[in-house]
């Protein structure tokens, strides 16, 4: 684990919905501007923020559950799935596969940095974006290797 993390209490198994990824949604335009802010306060070391389908985000650093907490892996034993409720889009942390007791839950950030010289060259990438998730199939980096 490297900061936080969560861990299953119980066993959970394939296709079990674990939780709800909640928080402010919010323009695509604004997290910029406020993962800036985060990054000079020095109360908030992380940033909580999750691309929705239709060019909104989920921001879950000031009004978020535990499903904040999940740390990144390349292979991960839980996946982000959207579906609609009453028009709002909502997102869900599901099991890949049967997770036992006290293990980690972990998903796979798969966010793109828009720079595919430098995801293509791990050590080139800025430490907050290095993946550090130890799986066999590592990318080196977080998100995808454009």
């Amino acid at each position: 684990v490297k900061g936080f993390g969560l861990f299953a209490t119980r066993r959970h198994r394939a296709g079990n919905v674990l939780g709800e990824y909640v928080g402010e949604v919010m323009p695509r335009v604004m997290p910029a501007r406020r993962y800036a802010e985060l990054r000079n306060s020095r109360d908030e070391k992380h940033s909580y923020f999750m691309a929705l389908g239709k060019g909104d985000v989920i921001d879950a650093s000031r009004y978020g559950g535990l499903t904040r907490f999940l740390n990144h892996s390349c292979a991960p034993n839980c996946e982000a799935e959207s579906w609609m409720v009453n028009g709002e889009m909502r997102v869900a942390i599901a099991a890949l596969r049967d997770i036992a007791k006290d293990e980690e839950i972990t998903f796979d950030y798969s966010w793109s940095s828009g720079d595919a010289r430098t995801a293509a060259q791990p050590s080139k990438v800025s430490s907050d974006r290095r993946c550090r998730c130890g799986a066999p199939n590592c990318r080196g980096v977080l998100g995808d290797r454009e």
